[in-house]
């Protein structure tokens, strides 16, 4: 399963900007405060390091690992630090999905 660790922009810490990262997700989930893993295709799962409540998290501007397109909420949280599922429309729409 693919980490990107998420970077909150200097003008604007809600939107999350995610970077590469080759390491594992223990390491990547010790060492951010915010995250990313890749759920299959076009779908991602923001995580925290600590507790968010909906209203917290659904204010981020989460983009796309692979385009960098804005993406959208698309699935409620699991608990308080695996938060909402997000997919990248532009990433499904060039790929020819729904």
């Amino acid at each position: 399963m693919a980490c990107y660790p998420l970077l909150r922009n200097r003008k604007d810490a809600m939107i999350l900007q995610p970077k590469q990262s080759g390491n594992t997700e223990s390491h990547v989930r010790e060492n951010n405060e915010l995250y990313l893993t890749s759920e299959g295709q076009d779908r991602y799962r923001l995580h925290a390091d600590h507790a968010h409540t909906m209203r917290d998290y659904l204010a981020y501007e989460v983009h796309c690992p692979q385009c960098s397109a804005l993406m959208t909420a698309s699935d409620g949280p699991l608990n308080h630090l695996d938060l909402g599922q997000y997919v990248c429309k532009s990433c499904r729409n060039l790929k020819g999905g729904k």
